[in-house]
C-alpha cells in the first residue's frame, strides 16, 4: 500500500490523458479546426495541475505525461503527438518543482505556474521539432507556423493556464483531503476505470 497511493493515480491521470488525446485530439486534429493544440493543452494543464494538488512530489507530472504518451503511442504514429505529450509533462513538472514547491493552498505561485507553463512548453516543443528533429510537418510550415504556434497558442493557453492551474489545483487538493480514510475504494475505483481506458 505503500507505493500505491502514488503508482495509481499516476497510471489512471495518465491514462485519461491519453484517451483524450486519441479521442477528442484526434478529432480536432481531423475536422482542422485552428489552433486545436489549445483545447488538448487547456486538459493537460489542467490534469497535471490536480494531480499535483492530490500529489505534489517531483516526478509525478512527468511520469504522467509517459502514461499518457505511451497511450498515445498506441493509437498514432506521429511523432509530434508523442513529443507533445512528453514536453508537456515534463515542462509542467519542471516548472512546479521549481515555482509551487510544496505549495498546499492557491498562492500567486501556483498562478505564476499557469501562466508561464504553456507558453514555455510551446517554445520547447516547436524547438524541438524544428532543431533537434527536423519533423517535416513543421519545417514545411516554416516560421511562421512555429511563431504561430508560440506566440498566438502559446498565449492563449498561458491565459487561460492562469485558471485552470488554480482550479485543477485547488481541486486535487481538496479530493486529497476527502479521500484520506477511503483509499482502499478509491485506488480500486481508479484502476478499473485506467484498464478500461486502455481496454477502449
Amino acid at each position: 500500500m505503500k507505493y500505491t497511493k502514488f503508482i495509481i493515480p499516476i497510471f489512471f491521470l495518465g491514462s485519461l490523458w491519453g484517451l483524450i488525446e486519441a479521442t477528442l485530439g484526434e478529432g480536432l486534429y481531423a475536422t482542422n479546426i485552428p489552433h486545436s493544440s489549445i483545447y488538448i493543452t487547456c486538459i493537460a494543464v489542467f490534469l497535471l495541475a490536480f494531480s499535483r494538488g492530490f500529489l505534489n512530489f517531483m516526478g509525478t507530472s512527468a511520469l504522467i505525461g509517459v502514461v499518457a504518451a505511451a497511450y498515445r503511442l498506441i493509437t498514432t504514429a506521429f511523432v509530434c503527438h508523442f513529443t507533445a505529450i512528453i514536453f508537456m509533462g515534463v515542462c509542467f513538472d519542471v516548472m512546479a518543482t521549481l515555482i509551487m514547491k510544496k505549495e498546499e493552498g492557491i498562492t500567486w505561485r501556483v498562478y505564476l505556474t499557469g501562466l508561464l507553463t504553456p507558453f514555455l512548453n510551446n517554445a520547447a516543443f516547436v524547438f524541438i521539432m524544428f532543431y533537434v528533429l527536423s519533423y517535416e510537418h513543421w519545417v514545411l510550415g516554416g516560421a511562421e507556423k512555429g511563431f504561430r504556434h508560440i506566440f498566438v497558442s502559446g498565449t492563449i493557453t498561458s491565459l487561460l493556464g492562469l485558471l485552470l492551474v488554480p482550479l485543477g489545483f485547488y481541486l486535487g487538493l481538496k479530493l486529497k483531503g476527502l479521500t484520506q480514510k477511503q483509499t482502499k475504494y478509491l485506488y480500486s475505483g481508479l484502476t478499473i476505470l485506467a484498464l478500461v481506458f486502455w481496454i477502449l
